[in-house]
């Protein structure tokens, strides 16, 4: 990863991971925390999962986001979010397409003519 910008912010949130904590990476920046993580020798010590369902390992990034390299293991989506939202985590790491000087969240429009989803 070089560095830039991006780095940067995923080097600031990868300092709020500590061992033995279940982390949940989303798409975009976020998928530079498991960048750091392994660069820094952090994959042994924090279980990163995605929504697609994987535990452990080095989740994949950019276009192949989702999957993992060296899982300890797969479940299907929907178990996935019952675990997220039965307290399974400790920390989340998302993305967002756009956040507004006020805050706003946007999660779908990319650009004028385009949603996500």
């Amino acid at each position: 990863m070089p560095l830039d910008i991006r780095k940067i912010i995923a080097r600031r949130a990868f300092y709020y991971l500590q061992p033995n904590t279940v982390v949940n990476l989303g798409i975009g920046l976020p998928e530079g925390v498991a960048t750091i993580s392994k660069e820094e020798g952090m994959l042994d010590y924090v279980t990163l999962t995605t929504e697609a369902g994987v535990f452990g390992g080095q989740p994949a990034s950019g276009r192949s986001f989702g999957p993992s390299s060296n899982a300890s293991a797969m479940i299907e989506m929907n178990q996935m979010f019952d675990f997220y939202d039965g307290g399974g985590l400790d920390i989340s790491f998302l993305g967002a397409a756009e956040i507004g000087p006020n805050g706003d969240v946007n999660v779908s429009r990319m650009t004028k003519n385009r949603l996500t989803g």
